[in-house]
């Protein structure tokens, strides 16, 4: 997005002057170098926090505002005593889809890879099941699939990279990603199902009649697939916690779970 500015009388008069004596080579380098200063001098996770609790944005969004990585911002929230409400918050975040093609957003490639859900992915797709992802995160999906490796678990299989046209700006009536906005729309053109660990984008899913999971969703597919829960339950729901995801004790109850 390009932005316009007006600058005129003794501030522009400077900004030449520093263009001139060849400290930037143009005006509009200047101001730029302006905007940065200006944003360094910044308390940007403060900031993003009031995002996230207060105006009811995004995790992913707050994240990006703050110049964090999702690890780095949720360790953020718990450090101000702040939940993030990412995981499952009703049963309907829990519950097995009725359609069969998923479409996940990157906060959720990010807790699938980071738990035991993504080992469920490999069953679920020779059950039909079809997981997709926008291939603008290929390289976060790389680095993730590195994190695994170095910890001795297995690739992730099963998720599909799709051509999503992600727009530039941001959605004017939502404070998330145009990223998310992006995998939003392509559920609701599609048909598909909206993979997504926030709950707010979940909420506006819902809003627009695009039927919406949570990441927990994979268990109870897979206790619906094979008849019972997975051996590696307990480590799943573990790993989960740690994020940590939220799972209503009606969701252990469902799949077993003391």
């Amino acid at each position: 997005m390009v932005v316009t500015i007006e600058i005129g009388g003794i501030l522009e008069r400077k900004l030449r002057r520093l263009a001139e004596m060849g400290l930037y080579a143009s005006v509009a380098e200047a101001v730029r170098e302006a905007v940065r200063s200006m944003l360094q001098s910044m308390d940007l996770r403060s900031l993003a926090l009031d995002l996230y609790v207060h105006r009811g944005s995004t995790l992913h969004y707050a994240a990006e505002f703050a110049d964090e990585t999702f690890r780095g911002f949720i360790d953020y929230l718990l450090e101000r005593g702040v939940t993030p409400s990412i995981g499952a918050v009703v049963a309907e975040d829990y519950a097995p889809p009725t359609g069969e093609v998923l479409v996940v957003d990157a906060l959720t490639a990010y807790t699938l890879y980071s738990t035991g859900l993504a080992d469920l992915m490999a069953h679920l797709s020779s059950e039909g099941y079809v997981f997709e992802a926008p291939s603008a995160i290929e390289s976060q999906l790389h680095l993730l699939d590195a994190w695994r490796i170095r910890r001795g678990f297995r690739p992730v299989n099963g998720l599909a990279l799709t051509d999503i046209k992600v727009p530039e700006e941001e959605p004017r009536d939502l404070l998330a990603t145009p990223l998310e906005a992006a995998v939003l729309s392509y559920a609701a053109r599609e048909g598909a199902v909206l993979l997504s660990d926030d709950y707010r984008l979940r909420v506006r899913a819902r809003e627009m009649g695009v039927e919406a999971r949570s990441s927990l969703s994979l268990i109870s597919m897979y206790v619906r697939s094979v008849g019972e829960p997975p051996d590696s339950l307990p480590e799943i729901v573990m790993s989960a916690r740690a994020i940590p995801l939220l799972i209503p004790r009606s969701a252990l109850e469902a799949w077993g779970v003391e």
